[in-house]
């Protein structure tokens, strides 16, 4: 039913390409504010020394960090639902299940059952050094 559902919808082969080079703009985008606040700490000449591991510790403060690049992976995801919408006349609900409504009694379980593995097989503090 999932797959006869995905052949009633505009897929052709140029659909696919111009919407992955629609989503990698997007990410583009959502990337430029990291580099902004990279080249404001450290300057042009500072930046062209920068290795990777370096950019991801040059802000000093891990959570700002991690918001610079959450915020590249979200513009990005705005980008793949405009081209789901505008490019491949598609829904959300239509690329993620076929039935008429999202089951979030499925999504909860399938939490609870990851989290509940994950607990129970990650080190504790006490062994980790």
């Amino acid at each position: 039913m999932f797959i006869q559902n995905a052949l009633k919808v505009k897929n052709n082969i140029w659909r696919y390409a111009l919407g992955i080079f629609i989503i990698f703009i997007f990410t583009q985008i959502g990337s430029i504010p990291f580099i902004i606040a990279i080249f404001n700490k450290v300057g042009l000449e500072g930046a062209a020394n920068l290795d990777s591991s370096k950019m991801m510790t040059i802000l000093e403060n891990s959570n700002l960090t991690f918001f610079y690049t959450l915020l590249t992976f979200f513009v990005g995801f705005i980008g793949f639902l405009i081209v789901i919408k505008y490019l491949h006349n598609q829904s959300v609900l239509s690329i993620t299940t076929s039935r008429k409504t999202i089951d979030y009694k499925r999504i909860l379980t399938s939490f609870t059952a990851i989290s509940v593995c994950l607990l129970y097989t990650s080190p504790s503090p006490r062994d980790r050094g």
